[in-house]
């Protein structure tokens, strides 16, 4: 039985990892018929227990980050945000005096047109 219980291990493992092939996949369903919920639980937590002692450990310990890079890409980010704030603006403005001269245009037409008689 306990040579049986390393197979449905290695099954349940390889379905962790995103490895179980489509027979496997059947197997693991048939096994689970053969346990109850909480044994097949129990058998799950297992595996991930072992999983987690042969993981390499802490991957990040010595990472440092690249200070000098997030300073620039920072002060890229904001370059760009003040010539689109200051284009903006231009337009804006620009838009403003546009319609300022339309309104002095229009507001100095005659208000009565001679005649042609």
């Amino acid at each position: 039985m306990e040579r049986y219980n390393i197979n449905i291990e290695e099954l349940i493992r390889k379905e962790a990892l995103g490895i179980l092939t489509e027979q496997e996949t059947r197997a693991l369903e048939f096994e689970k018929k053969n346990y109850s919920e909480a044994e097949f639980d129990g058998l799950v937590i297992v595996v991930l227990q072992r999983m987690e002692d042969m993981s390499p450990g802490d991957s990040l310990k010595d990472w440092q980050p690249d200070y000098e890079d997030i300073i620039r890409r920072g002060n890229v980010e904001a370059e760009i945000r003040r010539k689109t704030k200051k284009k903006r603006r231009i337009y804006l403005f620009s838009g403003m005096v546009a319609a300022i001269l339309l309104f002095l245009h229009r507001s100095k037409k005659p208000r009565y047109q001679k005649s042609a008689c």
